[in-house]
């Protein structure tokens, strides 16, 4: 579609430049088709700077839309986070990242990580509770020894366990509604994609790593609109934005009405 708009504003420039000639008579220029005679009629400046202007106009039109559609939209580095909420909940889709930046769920060893290691090897208890609950994923560990450094009381560490199971189990439930939630995926290509999603989302609690938002329901991509990204992933985060995923492409929307009017 792009290359119609750009063919129709390259043949009323080229239509301007070969039909019509200018010639001045008396200090005033004359605008007209064809040869000039006595009888030749002169088109008036103000039309004749208005057709270049809409020809000119027509013409960038489409190379932009051209630039947008093969070059911006086809590039998964500049198409990774075009709208990423803050914490405020302010719009940052002005921003965007040259590359796909992986966001940790929590800071990496926001605890004491040599008193914590250090009491592992000391105490039996705190090490079969780290070893126990790192079997149900990363992160979980690390919760334990956030809160337990902060109490420092053993008497705790049953509970702060407790707790920490808890968590992980709500957050497996939560894994499991989305699968369900999810309708049969038709290609080898989007179910491998899904695959790979969804051992991502188990490993950050339901967060996916690309935006850090989380993720309540994943389903195969079919719009009308977008045929070449079909067989990718629809991925509706719990914020209401949605994301288009297709072989490294990405496509991220703040609404799913405003996903639906790209691509169907």
């Amino acid at each position: 579609m792009p290359f119609l708009v750009i063919f129709a504003g390259a043949v009323g420039v080229v239509f301007m430049l070969s039909a019509i000639n200018s010639v001045t008579v008396w200090g005033k220029t004359c605008y007209y088709m064809g040869e000039v005679s006595v009888n030749s009629t002169c088109m008036a400046p103000a039309i004749y700077f208005t057709l270049w202007a809409m020809f000119i106009a027509i013409l960038l039109a489409g190379i932009s839309w051209m630039v947008k559609v093969y070059l911006l939209d086809g590039a998964s580095s500049l198409t990774s986070s075009s709208y990423r909420p803050s914490a405020s909940g302010q719009d940052h889709s002005h921003e965007t990242q040259s590359a796909i930046t992986t966001i940790p769920t929590r800071p990496e060893f926001s605890y004491d990580l040599k008193k914590w290691e250090t009491l592992k090897e000391v105490d039996s208890d705190i090490k079969a509770a780290s070893v126990k609950l790192s079997a149900l994923g990363v992160g979980y560990e690390a919760e334990l020894a956030e809160k337990y450094l902060v109490l420092s009381d053993k008497s705790y560490l049953h509970a702060l366990v407790a707790r920490v199971e808890e968590g992980a189990a709500r957050k497996a439930e939560e894994l499991k509604q989305i699968e369900q939630s999810s309708r049969a995926l038709s290609s080898e290509k989007s179910a491998k994609a899904y695959k790979a999603l969804m051992a991502e989302l188990s490993e950050n609690g339901g967060l996916d790593p690309r935006t850090g938002i989380k993720v309540t329901s994943v389903t195969e991509f079919f719009g009308e609109k977008a045929s070449g990204w079909h067989g990718g992933l629809k991925i509706v985060y719990e914020d209401g934005s949605v994301q288009i995923r297709d072989a490294g492409r990405t496509r991220l929307f703040k609404t799913e009405d405003e996903a639906k009017s790209w691509g169907g």
